[in-house]
């Protein structure tokens, strides 16, 4: 009797487990077509997004029309920014005054990069009549990043000129905005991103101060940034007398 009973009972979690299995098999195929449908309307937004960029192209180009009859726009937009006013210099109000234009232009399928790009006139800082900022992203989502370079009049390189007197911190201190478009740097896809999706769309908000930051929190973070940079210092400094 017990060994009927034992049979029953193990055939009895047999039939259930296969049934078990058969209904996992069919809510993974279930949501193999959720998923499916979910990458149609990715696809979809993308070209949607793309088509409309096209579209706001020609409205971005008269937007910098009308920019460039307002002085100091630009760099009065990037000053107001609560994170792109860090990377301001010293020198660089008087270099976006000769900004006569800014574009980000996305790539056919946007989700592969987008490349910044800014236009001057003729100026005693460098040569270029443009520089720009690209970055591409692989299938794998990693960034490549490349940039223009700057072709730098003798002397006008901020960063260059402190340097040749010795002083390293002065060096750190009178790094340019423009920089971003000369080397890689650690900060590049931050930067790059934040004026992609913050500045570019609606650069007005900030020009006009409609954006608010808390200049408490800010100083807080440079008396950050100066204690980090002075230890380093000193250990560079230590370095060189032990040599």
């Amino acid at each position: 009797f017990f060994r009927v009973v034992s049979k029953m009972s193990k055939k009895a979690k047999v039939d259930e487990g296969a049934a078990m299995e058969g209904a996992a098999n069919e809510l993974q195929q279930l949501q193999n077509k959720v998923e499916e449908i979910e990458e149609q309307f990715d696809q979809k937004v993308l070209e949607l997004q793309s088509s409309f960029n096209k579209q706001k192209r020609p409205i971005y180009i008269e937007r910098n029309e009308v920019i460039s009859k307002i002085p100091n726009f630009w760099f009065t937009a990037f000053q107001h920014h609560p994170e792109v006013h860090s990377f301001l210099g010293t020198e660089d109000e008087s270099i976006f005054k000769h900004v006569t234009s800014l574009l980000v232009d996305e790539k056919e399928n946007v989700k592969n990069g987008y490349k910044i790009t800014m236009s001057f006139n003729s100026n005693d800082y460098f040569d270029n009549a443009e520089l720009w900022k690209e970055i591409t992203f692989a299938d794998n989502g990693e960034a490549e990043v490349t940039q223009s370079g700057v072709k730098w009049k003798p002397g006008k390189n901020p960063a260059e000129a402190a340097s040749k007197k010795g002083d390293k911190k002065r060096a750190r201190e009178e790094q340019s905005f423009f920089s971003f478009f000369d080397e890689k740097q650690p900060e590049d896809e931050d930067l790059a991103g934040l004026i992609k999706d913050e500045m570019w769309p609606n650069p007005l908000q900030y020009y006009s101060g409609e954006v608010q930051f808390d200049d408490d929190d800010d100083d807080d973070l440079e008396e950050g940034f100066d204690e980090d940079e002075e230890e380093e210092l000193e250990g560079e400094e230590e370095e060189e007398a032990d040599a």
